[in-house]
């Protein structure tokens, strides 16, 4: 496993395995696109919509405008989290997470393919939820 990937062990000895994935709001030719989460292990990607109240204010690559919505983008996330799928998109692959392997910082730059940038929201932890059952 990579070594962003995390193991926590619980009580009688089982381990869950805990992934991280990067959120970035995205614009594709400066046009908002998304929110694109990349899983931390192997560059996967899925992504969630931007809530309707605040679209019209993030219709341009704005860091300020972001800033603002941070509250909403998070939870927008942290709603989605559990029923999220991800896929492999060849199109775009690792290219985000060479911007850096440390932790993504609020209000950072992440660029994903030409044409497409993105301003980081954070990384959250992704617990593979077939574990408990």
């Amino acid at each position: 496993m990579s070594g962003n990937t995390q193991f926590t062990r619980l009580s009688r000895g089982v381990e869950v395995v805990r992934d991280r994935a990067v959120a970035s709001v995205v614009w594709k030719a400066e046009k908002l696109d998304r929110i694109v989460m990349v899983r931390r292990s192997d560059g996967f990607m899925s992504t969630v919509e931007i809530p309707v109240e605040i679209r019209a204010d993030l219709r341009s690559f704005d860091r300020e405008a972001v800033a603002r919505h941070a509250r909403a983008l998070s939870l927008a996330v942290l709603w989605a989290l559990p029923d999220m799928e991800f896929a492999c998109v060849e199109r775009l692959g690792r290219a985000p997470l060479r911007d850096g392997a440390s932790p993504a910082e609020f209000g950072a730059i992440r660029h994903f393919a030409p044409r497409m940038i993105g301003i980081d929201i954070g990384e959250f932890e992704l617990v593979d939820r077939r574990r408990f059952n």
